[in-house]
């Protein structure tokens, strides 16, 4: 029964009790919706409602937007400063990780970091580049790595951003070279 008046209140159908009920309940705080004759209108289970469209950011429609692919050739001689910094070490891992990166590219990126090495390894920046080599690169490039980290493995082992270039070389080398690594972590 309706309050004061003394009439019975209007059986209601099930679909339209249900989005009462979603009407009402809302985080306390939250902002009411706006009412439309829509929202009083019943709506058959056939009918569906479009969404509407939803703007993209500036980022997502930079992202759409298909840019030449960065080749390893085209920052020849200029490798090893850019695997020392944020910008230029995040283009080369993406570099090396994309499926059509030559083996030609990753031998002209291990030519020119291969003296550096070292330094790199503990490098903030450059411990991503040789650990990205490690895991894209062929046998070789893992193989002249490895050959590299040897000497210093044990003080490689025990420092902050060397020691995950180290366990990437654990991780991702053959038999050969974790038995190699395994002796001199012994030693």
């Amino acid at each position: 029964i309706c309050q004061g008046l003394g009439q019975p209140k209007p059986r209601q159908q099930p679909q339209q009790q249900q989005q009462q009920q979603q009407q009402q309940w809302r985080p306390m705080g939250a902002p009411t919706p706006p009412s439309s004759s829509r929202d009083n209108a019943a709506v058959s289970p056939t009918q569906e409602s479009t969404p509407a469209p939803v703007e993209k950011t500036e980022k997502e429609e930079k992202a759409e937007k298909v840019a030449p692919k960065f080749s390893l050739e085209d920052a020849k001689g200029k490798l090893l400063a850019m695997s020392m910094e944020l910008e230029g070490s995040t283009t080369l891992v993406e570099a090396l990780a994309r499926p059509g990166c030559t083996a030609a590219e990753k031998d002209l990126l291990l030519e020119e970091i291969h003296s550096s090495l070292s330094v790199l390894f503990h490098n903030r920046y450059g411990s991503y580049v040789v650990m990205q080599l490690l895991e894209c690169g062929e046998p070789a490039h893992l193989s002249t790595v490895v050959e590299e980290m040897v000497p210093q493995l044990v003080n490689l082992a025990t420092e902050t951003f060397s020691s995950f270039v180290v366990q990437k070389a654990i991780d991702v080398a053959d038999e050969s070279l974790r038995i190699k690594l395994a002796e001199q972590l012994q030693d």
